[in-house]
């Protein structure tokens, strides 16, 4: 295990505070007693998800605006894209032909007018930037486009070994929120990374603490604590070539907190 590593899990234990399994549990009471929490929890998911990428909807308007069959504006539509691939993740396995249909789906309207093809690897550099008064500026840059497609079925064969496996909660939740982590360092497509990474790190989780990881409210917690997020995945270092994985553990204990995000 390369990528997933096991390596920071015993730093990871002894600095997540959380009684895991009690949050999870109530979480399981409360997908028991409301039959629609997975499907608001879902939608609230998607809508802070794409607001961390610099979407204005709110849950309240994305209701509105599905439910009064106008037109839908971009900013709807590709939240609607979102809500469809995380309702797809919730039915079928993770794999990576699964992974590469959830960004075909959650990305159909983002690249529709860039000329890109939604559920494929990119094929050129990427990089994440930033900018301030002086222009902008790189923040990341991923691993040549040539190096995608192996990284990704070493990334994905590791999450099938994961998978076979009977896991802790502390582990689900380590080895969920690394996957998120090594996702997004890799970057492996022209956009939408962030918001396939955020599903996949559920989409895993899932598969080991069960349905009650769908209302873990993750990407609320991540938007309302945006700069900490970016913080803690730059602390890993601008380039694919020298990242420091060591400093990535503070990225890690953000996961657990979304068990207690209202």
């Amino acid at each position: 295990m390369e990528l997933l590593t096991p390596k920071y899990l015993s730093t990871y234990t002894k600095r997540q505070r959380l009684t895991l399994e009690k949050h999870l549990a109530r979480l399981a009471r409360k997908g028991a007693r409301a039959g629609d929490a997975t499907r608001w929890a879902t939608l609230a998911g998607a809508v802070a998800s794409s607001q961390i990428e610099g979407s204005r909807v709110t849950v309240d308007e994305f209701v509105e605006a599905t439910s009064n069959g106008k037109r839908r504006t971009r900013d709807v539509q590709e939240v609607e894209d979102l809500v469809r691939a995380y309702g797809d993740a919730q039915r079928t396995a993770l794999t990576k032909a699964n992974l590469l249909k959830a960004h075909a789906t959650l990305a159909s309207t983002i690249y529709s007018k860039k000329g890109w093809t939604p559920g494929a690897w990119r094929t050129g550099a990427v990089y994440v930037v930033g900018s301030n008064l002086l222009g902008r500026y790189k923040i990341y840059e991923g691993p040549p486009a040539a190096d995608v497609p192996k990284l990704m079925d070493r990334l994905m064969r590791e999450v099938s070994v994961l998978n076979k496996a009977t896991l802790t909660p502390t582990e689900a939740f380590y080895y969920a929120a690394l996957l998120h982590l090594q996702f997004v360092k890799i970057h492996p497509f022209n956009d939408g990374n962030g918001r396939a990474g955020r599903l996949l790190e559920k989409w895993f989780l899932a598969k080991h603490v069960g349905p009650a990881a769908w209302l873990v409210n993750s990407e609320l917690y991540y938007r309302n604590h945006l700069q900490q997020y970016y913080d803690a995945l730059r602390r890993l270092g601008p380039d694919w070539s020298d990242i420091a994985m060591d400093e990535c553990v503070p990225f890690l204990l953000l996961l657990p907190k979304g068990l207690r995000q209202k």
